[in-house]
């Protein structure tokens, strides 16, 4: 009876001393009282979490057919080549920073080469490889296979963006070097080789190589345009890309063409150094991830696998098209003006690329006197002259495909469904895997796909522990009051038990100690804690009226359970 508040409670069991399963179950009962009022202070709260919603991206079609023509009737030498030569030039001399990181200098993401990748990681049980980190750019885990990136397309999206783009690139496997001296050509001629690399072959060149040219760059190969063998299928459609052929092509076995990049050491007892590499097609599919804020945009290849989609054999290449080939020979050695024995192309293969004041400040193979002694091809590693005018190469694929004015003019991918270069316009709608293969077939310009954002916003959380604590106290108060009503309309005798002191000490039937009156309340109920006491009928035991009760405080065994209908006195 004088468990009323939390604190009383409490104090009661220490005073009485009385400790019971009841006494424990009051002072349970009470603490919901605080813990429930705290708990709806708790129950939720607002932190700043990542979110994820469904979105999509845009992203350029790498896999279109190219223009590289070098005849006069083109269109790609005389408009869109010098547009490419400035880009070209830019990306060989951009700073460091800019080599190095995942981007370029248009904001347009780099595919690094999946071999980069499995050199420092294991595919899973679906192919990707995982960069090692983030960072992965700054300490050179990655390395990037064009100058080149993928133009992408974010819109207005802030936070995280995660897709899958597909692309595709050459990959050089350089695995011969030779040093060769020249004899001269003709009498008091200048030293010139004809040998690899010329109009005539065996590797194929646009033009005879010219005594002041510091290189020269030849292909031979399969002619992918009148290839046949005995099943009658042959190149009818007059577009240059490895897509653009019958899917007949994808089953044939093709031998892999090879490049030779010649070197001229010196215009006086000269050597020419040739390296010969083969190129490969690959088709990647890359996972990327991209940061977007009010005032930056970063974006990264996290994972890449090979690419899942119908592709033609990696010897089947862009080279594979003659006249790419033959543009390519052209128009390269244009990319950057050759001045005062300086070749920006020639410089980013010997030299180190990530150094941009060597590439523009070094001289060539042609000056061999006078002022600093030049660094030549033959003294690089096959792995790296592999790695080099690999990028070289893409960057020039990339720039000759149709729509190559995204890369060329950094232009809004956006701006491909108004009007068309030439190409397919791109496609907005969210596409499937199955809608992509089509779309490459029909060579559209971009794709969208799904893309998950993930976002940082304030949220509700539910703290499901305080809910429950304050679902259990709810309940037990409202149990509480129910049962409060239950017995007070069950209750038959008055409601003395308030004053269960006052009715103790001044009832006949209590036999109190007779320890006096110097001794506290508290002590006095202590004494008497184990009577057990009834506001009872008391008439049975003292040979009352039989319709007639007699209530009183009394203890237990003097009384009996008062019944409803009799009268009581």
């Amino acid at each position: 009876m004088g468990s009323r508040t939390v604190a009383s409670a409490l104090t009661t069991q220490v005073q009485l001393r009385s400790f019971n399963v009841i006494g424990l179950l009051m002072i349970f009962v009470w603490s919901l009282s605080p813990l429930g009022a705290q708990s709806i202070l708790h129950i939720l709260y607002t932190p700043v979490l990542p979110t994820s919603t469904a979105s999509s991206v845009a992203y350029m079609n790498s896999r279109q057919q190219s223009y590289s023509d070098p005849r006069s009737s083109s269109s790609f030498p005389g408009q869109w080549f010098n547009s490419l030569a400035i880009e070209m030039g830019s990306m060989l001399i951009a700073p460091t920073e800019v080599k190095i990181s995942s981007m370029d200098i248009n904001g347009n993401v780099k595919i690094p080469y999946q071999s980069s990748l499995l050199a420092s990681g294991t595919p899973d049980s679906e192919g990707w490889v995982q960069t090692a980190s983030m960072n992965a750019t700054s300490n050179g885990s990655l390395v990037w296979s064009s100058l080149f990136g993928i133009p992408i397309g974010l819109g207005t999206k802030m936070g995280n963006t995660t897709f899958n783009i597909e692309s595709t690139y050459i990959e050089l496997s350089c695995n011969n070097k030779t040093l060769e001296s020249l004899e001269p050509d003709g009498p008091n001629g200048a030293r010139i080789n004809f040998t690899y690399v010329s109009v005539a072959g065996p590797y194929v060149s646009a033009a005879d190589p010219d005594p002041l040219d510091p290189w020269i760059i030849g292909y031979r190969g399969v002619d992918i345009t009148t290839y046949n063998d005995t099943d009658g299928s042959a190149y009818v459609s007059p577009l240059f890309c490895p897509d653009c052929l019958s899917s007949d092509f994808a089953n044939k076995t093709i031998e892999a063409g090879t490049i030779a990049f010649q070197e001229f050491e010196g215009l006086d007892n000269a050597n020419a150094t040739t390296v010969f590499c083969n190129p490969y097609q690959r088709y990647v599919e890359s996972e990327v991830s991209c940061m977007k804020t009010a005032a930056t945009q970063q974006c990264q290849v996290t994972a890449q696998r090979d690419s899942v989609l119908p592709h033609m054999p990696p010897e089947i290449t862009y080279l594979s098209f003659p006249l790419v080939a033959l543009g390519l020979s052209a128009l390269l050695p244009n990319v950057t003006p050759i001045h005062d024995a300086t070749s920006e192309v020639q410089n980013y293969l010997v030299y180190d690329p990530l150094d941009p004041l060597t590439i523009i400040g070094q001289d060539n193979s042609i000056l061999t006197s006078g002022g600093s002694q030049p660094k030549f091809l033959s003294d690089v590693a096959l792995s790296d002259i592999e790695t080099r005018l690999g990028q070289i190469l893409n960057a020039f694929v990339y720039g000759s495909t149709w729509n190559a004015s995204i890369y060329l003019l950094g232009e809004s991918i956006d701006n491909l469904q108004g009007h068309e270069f030439g190409g397919k316009n791109a496609s907005f709608v969210q596409a499937t895997r199955a809608d992509i293969v089509a779309m490459i077939q029909n060579q559209t310009a971009a794709f969208t796909v799904p893309a998950v954002l993930r976002t940082q916003a304030q949220v509700y959380v539910c703290n499901f522990a305080w809910l429950g604590v304050f679902l259990l106290s709810s309940v037990v108060m409202l149990v509480g009051a129910i049962i409060g009503v239950v017995f007070s309309r069950k209750t038959i005798v008055p409601d003395y038990l308030g004053f269960v002191s006052s009715l103790a000490k001044e009832s006949p039937w209590i036999r109190m100690p007779d320890v006096g009156v110097n001794m506290d309340g508290m002590d006095k109920a202590r004494l008497v804690k184990e009577v057990k006491v009834r506001l009872g009928d008391v008439s049975y035991v003292h040979g009352g009226h039989s319709k007639i009760g007699r209530l009183a405080f009394a203890r237990l065994e003097e009384t009996t359970k008062v019944k409803k209908g009799k009268l009581y006195v």
